[in-house]
């Protein structure tokens, strides 16, 4: 007795229907109470840490040790199984072969497949500039979709198999748009104006804009600095870990004898860095990070959140 799950695409986008076939071979006769399959689509998280117990003892006095607690919590995006076959009798005459088609519907917002490692590796030509990667490869955040099947024998083995289903992000019809913003130091004598030619991106383009300084021979700034780059983030039980991959970074000194400058930049992204994902558990967010170093005062800072959308080619 042998259960194969066969889907009809290597990958799903949110929203889609889920076609597959369970193929059912019985070399001979056996019990049977129905034939199940049903998805699970879920988003977990695990976050780990070190607390110090405190241990208190009036005889010898407190001591302190180390325990490790788990933090978990998983959220369902999507479940539901079907009763594919009920044999006559509660029986499988056999030998046979059977197929039983099925379809599951995937939610508009159900969230792209993450799997660990998490795999991305900081270029040569951006670990030049001494880029490295500052997140590991295991992390506590998972997104997977599968689907299971199995036959209800009484009193005996249940004949199982499963499939992972992976979900890939929506990259057509993704509406972009530029991005600008402006800020002034506290005494309002420097202005920083900053804009972001498109906030949606795929993996391997440019991302392009425009920095405006305008100074006061009263105020120094020392330059201006640009970085691109996502922040990977996964909380349980409202316990986060949260990691930030510098991907590209630019750096302007500042003439204190130039009261106006303006510095278009350019960060390439390399093709095999991950989509933005927006979970409840698990997140990834791009964004460009703009700053003015002032001494002795608090740095002007904008910060644009982007989208990374897949490339038709990476999926």
């Amino acid at each position: 007795m042998s259960l194969k799950i066969e889907l009809e695409k290597p990958h799903y986008f949110p929203g889609e229907v889920i076609k597959g076939k369970l193929n059912i071979v019985a070399d001979k006769s056996i019990k049977a109470r129905n034939v199940q399959v049903w998805i699970e689509g879920k988003e977990h998280a695990v976050v780990t840490r070190d607390e110090t117990v405190i241990h208190h003892d009036d005889e010898h006095g407190d001591t302190t040790s180390t325990e490790v607690h788990v933090y978990s919590q998983t959220r369902m995006i999507v479940e539901g199984g079907l009763d594919l076959w009920t044999p006559e009798n509660q029986k499988i005459d056999g030998p046979c072969e059977k197929q039983c088609p099925f379809e599951f519907s995937l939610p508009p917002d159900a969230l792209p497949t993450l799997e660990m490692p998490f795999e991305y590796d900081v270029p040569k030509s951006l670990a030049s500039k001494g880029i490295t990667r500052s997140i590991p490869k295991n992390l506590g955040g998972t997104i997977n979709y599968k689907i299971r099947a199995k036959i209800d024998k009484p009193f005996a083995f249940d004949p199982n198999d499963e499939i992972a289903v992976r979900v890939h992000p929506v990259s057509e019809n993704v509406e972009t748009g530029k991005l600008s913003s402006k800020i002034a130091s506290t005494s309002g004598k420097t202005e920083l104006n900053v804009q972001i030619d498109k906030d949606v991106f795929m993996p391997g383009e440019n991302i392009t804009g425009n920095i405006e300084l305008r100074t006061h021979p009263k105020e120094k700034v020392r330059g201006v600095s640009a970085l691109l780059g996502f922040c990977y983030s996964c909380t349980a039980q409202r316990e986060t870990d949260t990691y930030l991959q510098v991907i590209d970074q630019v750096s302007f000194l500042a003439d204190p004898a130039v009261e106006y400058f303006t510095q278009p930049f350019s960060f390439a992204t390399p093709p095999n860095v991950p989509c933005s994902i927006a979970g409840q558990l698990v997140k990834i967010e791009w964004f460009v990070d703009v700053k003015v170093d002032l001494p002795l005062k608090a740095d002007m800072h904008l910060r644009f959140p982007l989208r990374a959308i897949p490339t038709m080619m990476n999926q």
